[in-house]
């Protein structure tokens, strides 16, 4: 659909991450949708912290197990209900973008 954002010259200065930041942007800009891109910056800093205990620019002085350990069942629904509002965003931008190219014909 937008995949032209994706798309990188190999000398960019331009990061993978960043990127995606303007697809999703570009994206919720086209549905006028805000939350999708709030949904997708709260999965994008849950991953940080996952991969690399990095919390908002603080490095987490545990280990992951002793991080998650203490989330309970009410946060990692969050995290799937927010995966599962992009979900539905995505859907909605493909269809809108697909009655468009129709009602181009």
């Amino acid at each position: 659909m937008f995949t032209y954002l994706l798309k990188v010259d190999e000398d960019s200065k331009i990061s993978q991450h960043s990127l995606r930041r303007e697809y999703v942007k570009t994206i919720s800009n086209y549905i006028n949708c805000k939350d999708l891109q709030a949904n997708y910056d709260f999965l994008f800093n849950e991953s940080l912290l996952a991969r690399y205990l990095v919390n908002r620019n603080d490095i987490l002085e545990c280990s992951a197990r002793e991080y998650y350990s203490q989330y309970t069942d009410k946060d990692f629904l969050k995290i799937r209900d927010k995966l599962e509002q992009i979900k539905i965003r995505l859907e909605q931008a493909q269809k809108k973008h697909k009655a468009g190219k129709s009602s181009k014909k």
